[in-house]
């Protein structure tokens, strides 16, 4: 599915290959700041999350689970 932010798919992917262990997961939501004519669809930025990983689910937990619970120092 082409979002019009297929663009940003390789920077993500070299930060991603660059320091899996330090990357997290973070959004501007609610999106207050946006000023374009096209409100961007949520389900559109998670859907390049998983692009950015190649559907890779260990990636993706690491991502948004165990990464920032390591880096941030939550609690299991």
């Amino acid at each position: 599915m082409e979002t019009g932010w297929d663009d940003a798919i390789p920077f993500a992917q070299a930060f991603i290959a660059a320091a899996p262990d330090r990357m997290i997961w973070g959004t501007d939501w609610p999106h207050t700041g946006w000023r374009k004519q096209r409100m961007m669809n949520d389900a559109e930025v998670v859907e390049l999350l998983y692009r950015y990983v190649d559907n890779d689910c260990d990636l993706l937990r690491r991502i948004l689970v165990g990464n920032p619970a390591r880096l941030h120092g939550f609690e299991d």
